[in-house]
């Protein structure tokens, strides 16, 4: 039996309007790695900047 982490459960459990994460406009930095599987791994790194607005 798969295990469900703690995303997967509020996801399934609550409508998207019965919980507001964000009162107001936030930014979000999120931070992508690809490594590839050559000898030796080179890493790239993206930086990703998200602005999500409320309801």
């Amino acid at each position: 039996m798969k295990k469900q982490n703690q995303y997967e459960k509020h996801h399934q459990t609550h409508t998207p309007s019965s919980h507001q994460w964000f009162c107001e406009p936030e930014t979000l930095h999120i931070i992508l790695a690809v490594t590839d599987n050559g000898v030796p791994a080179l890493t790239r790194y993206q930086r990703v900047i998200v602005t999500v607005f409320p309801k």
